[in-house]
């Protein structure tokens, strides 16, 4: 085989020898004549003085009949250009250098033969477009800065490459007419173009190439300082990337369509890192892609920005590549941090690196901002309840959540078109581990809290007998239809004969079909309206209610398994029913004697010692140490009651007196709660109400019972000098006794 090879290249060489033995010298300025035959060549030796340009004049042969040229560099054997020529008055220009060069013609195929004429003329003087310089190469020629570069690229090729050199790290500036630029890494590596011969691009010290396309070319670059602050090509790995350091703006140049530049940088605490994009573009609407890789080089996220965005990372080392879209256009990158406990921290895109979603803490996020594709948050739910998900969007965007199960069974699902903010998705969840997905489609901003409404719920998926929720009687129920023909089962048992009653209350949806059914799946009542209620005599077994709907949408029901001797004035549909009938059957409140409640009426201050004494609150001593208010006797009827609170600090000694008829108001309601039960304040998790500041006496009352959600505020507001109501001080006891 070795043989065979050796022999090969033999009569490779002695035919390219054979060629040059063969060929003719002629003289510059000699006119020269001839016919091409097909599979011929005909060979013609032109000796070059010194540097200079060498032009080739063809005559063109007639009857369509074309010679073809091919000019080689003496020794170098080199192809330079080839052609067809059919055109009166063609010529060819090259730079070359002092030596002998070949010029080979003969005819294309299929041309048995064809006449030409041609005429060699040489300018000396200096060029630095001196073939072959085709490509990058160690060969190619040097440039001086600030020197015109002619050239041409006519036939062959069509480009021409020359070699510069950058003493430090500055701005190239590339200026020419009637040619393309584009600039070159030593390694090949494109680092800008611009089609209209006009560019600048910030380079490191070291060899670059300028590529020139076109006719008749003409060229100058030139070095300037660049901004200390200033990203330098080539910077399109993480090995090779620009520092992006905090609070400090980079200037950086979409040196091409694209160009892709890397930075790197780092987060010192968990928070949000903050970048900032400012455009030489006027043009509003285009967009930058923007990457995330962790240190590792894993991408966490990928998204688009006109102007500016956020992240939540781990503290760490990150690296941000930004690919701009657009040509040889500056843009600027600030860098700024903000600390928060509570952020969104990538990757989070799949259980596996589901982030724990805590709860009535809001966290803000950013979306991947690609369809199909979530941060998934974990949820884990201690005790069955209904949970509210609150998502508030920075800007109108598609936007969907799904809830799934430890298993990954879908349990609920919802999607929104084109809403500004304020989005509330509810379900009812028993004790366990869920994962919650949010995408918005597009990459944009969004804060979400999830909250427990009420502790009484269904619990998804209950759309089939076998997986029905357990019915709490005597205690308001939520529901959610996540779809449109979402069935939702509970399911109760009765040890006797019983007559029960049952109210239902769609809230936000249209229309509700509700049905009763035994356990042979008979249907033992059934309504279809909006607001329902009966009342039935069932017999000892199980029995299952169905619940089905026409259109999404929360809704509420209340079983109750006795008659319960309920205040005239506080029927069942009243919204405080739960909360005044549960300390009711805690006997902490008895009424009027005229059975009722007057829900309406003031609080009185004595009335709050009664019943936080009949609730026995864990900060009531067993043993008293009386003071005597001046307006409360010993022959006062809730004397023991006030005695108590004041032995155990709920309630301030005065001297001027206690005060008995007179009203609470909402920020002493607070006081007094949160020392009868000893609420401690939870760590990181600071409530805002616009109308209460930290220099407020009752500001940490107010804190502490917002954390535990026993009071949420109006709109932003809590109305902390407000009077209270009998109803409200109800509830508010009611849900402080139950945490």
């Amino acid at each position: 085989m070795k043989k065979i090879h050796a022999y090969l290249l033999a009569v490779v060489f002695s035919a390219i020898f054979a060629t040059a033995a063969d060929a003719a010298s002629i003289s510059l300025d000699e006119k020269i004549t001839g016919t091409a035959k097909q599979n011929q060549w005909l060979t013609y030796d032109i000796t070059i003085p010194e540097l200079g340009f060498l032009t080739i004049d063809f005559e063109g042969a007639q009857n369509k009949m074309y010679p073809e040229f091919e000019l080689y560099g003496n020794q170098l054997y080199f192809f330079i250009d080839r052609g067809t020529i059919g055109i009166d008055g063609l010529s060819a220009t090259y730079g070359v250098k002092a030596g002998t060069y070949k010029l080979r013609i003969s005819t294309l195929e299929r041309i048995p033969e064809a006449s030409f004429a041609f005429t060699t003329r040489f300018t000396a003087g200096h060029t630095y477009d001196v073939e072959p310089n085709d490509r990058i190469s160690s060969q190619v020629p040097e440039i001086p800065a600030n020197t015109t570069i002619k050239g041409t690229t006519s036939l062959g090729p069509g480009v021409d490459y020359y070699k510069i050199t950058s003493q430090e790290d500055q701005y190239l500036h590339v200026s020419g007419t009637k040619t393309s630029l584009a600039v070159y890494s030593d390694e090949n590596k494109l680092l800008s173009y611009d089609h209209y011969g006009n560019l600048t691009v910030p380079i490191k010290r070291g060899t670059y190439f300028i590529e020139a396309k076109g006719d008749n070319y003409e060229f100058t670059y030139s070095f300037t300082d660049a901004p200390k602050n200033s990203e330098f090509e080539f910077n399109n790995t993480m090995e090779t990337a620009t520092a992006l350091p905090l609070n400090k703006q980079i200037i950086a140049s979409a040196n091409h369509f694209s160009d892709e530049d890397m930075f790197a940088f780092s987060v010192p605490k968990l928070g949000f890192a903050n970048i900032d994009l400012q455009k030489d573009s006027q043009d509003f609407y285009k967009e930058y892609d923007f990457y995330v890789y962790n240190k590792s080089g894993k991408e966490l996220f990928k998204f688009s920005s006109k102007k500016s965005f956020q992240m939540g990372l781990e503290p760490g080392n990150y690296y941000l590549k930004v690919v701009p879209k657009s040509d040889n256009e500056k843009y600027a990158l600030t860098l700024s941090f903000e600390e928060n406990a509570y952020p969104n921290i990538e990757d989070n895109n799949s259980n596996q690196t589901a982030q724990v979603l805590p709860f009535n803490t809001p966290l803000r996020a950013i979306s991947p901002g690609r369809e199909g594709e979530y941060n998934v948050y974990k949820l884990n739910v201690e005790k069955p309840g209904y949970q509210e998900f609150h998502i508030d969007l920075d800007a109108p965007t598609n936007t969907s959540l799904s809830v799934s199960d430890a298993n990954g069974n879908t349990i609920g699902e919802w999607n929104r078109w084109e809403v500004i903010s304020d989005l509330t998705y509810s379900i009812g969840l028993g004790k366990g581990t869920y994962y919650v997905g949010i995408s918005t489609y597009e990459s944009k901003p969004y804060t979400i809290q999830v909250t427990t409404k009420s502790d009484y719920a269904e619990q998804e998926g209950n759309d089939t007998r076998s997986n029905a929720s357990p019915v709490h009687f005597n205690n308001m129920m939520y529901g959610y239809f996540d779809a449109r023909h979402d069935v939702d089962y509970y399911t109760f048992t009765i040890d006797k004969t019983k007559t029960i009653s049952w109210i239902m209350d769609p809230l936000q949806v249209s229309t509700m079909n509700i049905q009763i059914l035994d356990a042979f799946n008979n249907v033992i009542w059934e309504g279809r309206n909006n607001k329902q209620s009966s009342e039935e005599e069932l017999k000892k077994g199980t029995y299952y209610v169905k619940a089905t709907a026409m259109s999404e949408g929360e809704y509420t029901l209340l079983f109750n398994d006795v008659i319960t001797d309920d205040f005239k004035d506080v029927p069942i549909t009243h919204m405080y029913y739960k909360e005044i009938m549960n300390i009711r059957r805690l006997d902490i409140i008895t009424g009027y004697e005229d059975n009722t409640f007057k829900p309406t009426n003031p609080m009185q201050r004595q009335h709050v010692a009664a019943m936080i004494a009949r609730a026995n609150a864990p900060s009531i001593p067993i043993m008293l140490n009386t003071y005597e208010f001046p307006d409360v006797p010993i022959t006062h009827p809730n004397y023991t009651n006030i005695q108590k609170l004041v032995s155990g600090g709920i309630i301030d000694k005065n001297p001027n007196g206690f005060n008995p008829n007179g009203t609470i108001t909402r920020a002493q309601m607070a006081k007094i709660l949160v020392k009868a039960y000893q609420l401690e304040p939870k760590k990181g998790f600071p409530i805002t109400f616009i109308d209460v500041s930290k220099a407020d006496w009752y500001y940490e009352y107010v804190q502490i019972l917002a954390q535990y959600g026993i009071t949420t505020g109006e709109n932003g507001y809590f109305k902390p000098n407000q009077p209270l109501t009998r109803q409200h001080f109800s509830a508010f006891l009611a849900r402080t006794i139950t945490k």
